[in-house]
């Protein structure tokens, strides 16, 4: 019995996502050299559409604008609803279902190796996306937040990607600073850049193409 999915609509129009065999889902990012998805998702209540168990390559961020989610990551249930904004950590297994009525989601999928600089990359963010505990995060929507994601919602055609880089900036950095744990203080020695950057070079790598072949299992 084919899976009740719910619709999606973004800059190529109106399509439905696909999971392969072995759980993979793919959404074409807004160009080759661009990447980022940004779309919408609807879900019928009535249809039972939901999303099965899968994982992505990309790093997804997830608002619920209507409506609520029951969603699954890696095993563990969590209620989302326009009070919060969900990270899924590439690799992971997830999923999600309504919970008593229509909702309506905003999804932004993006490769953080090929997006952001590679010292940020280096320093900041592969320590805390390559961390093998980091399946995902819920934030509390931030009012900055929501009037860029409301944006997108918005907006026809191509959304504003400085905007939508701008969040994922920020959201990452408050991710990085809980991670980071205040380990590294300021006015604290640290090791030059260069040099950290080559201690976490492999690990980079990996986070860059791991995704060839199976999801993280936690």
């Amino acid at each position: 019995m084919a899976v009740p999915f719910p619709k999606c609509e973004g800059i190529q129009g109106e399509f439905y996502l696909t999971v392969d065999d072995k759980l993979h889902e793919h959404v074409a990012p807004l160009s080759d050299d661009l990447p980022l998805s940004v779309y919408t998702q609807s879900y019928r209540h009535a249809a039972r559409e939901h999303i099965p168990l899968h994982w992505h390559s990309d790093v997804q961020l997830t608002w619920v604008y209507e409506g609520a989610l029951d969603y699954t990551v890696e095993g563990g249930s969590l209620a989302l609803t326009p009070d919060d904004l969900l990270l899924v950590n590439a690799g992971h297994l997830h999923g999600s279902r309504t919970v008593q009525g229509d909702t309506r989601t905003l999804c932004i999928n993006f490769a953080s190796e090929q997006l952001f600089p590679p010292a940020l990359l280096w320093r900041y963010i592969c320590p805390l996306l390559e961390d093998a505990a980091f399946s995902h995060a819920v934030l509390p929507l931030r009012a900055e937040w929501s009037e860029i994601l409301r944006g997108c919602c918005a907006r026809e055609g191509e959304p504003d990607c400085f905007a939508v880089y701008e969040l994922l900036v920020q959201v990452l950095r408050e991710l990085t600073r809980s991670f980071r744990g205040g380990t590294e203080k300021d006015g604290e020695d640290r090791a030059p850049l260069p040099a950290r950057a080559l201690q976490r070079a492999a690990v980079c790598r990996t986070a860059c193409f791991r995704c060839g072949g199976q999801p993280h299992y936690a």
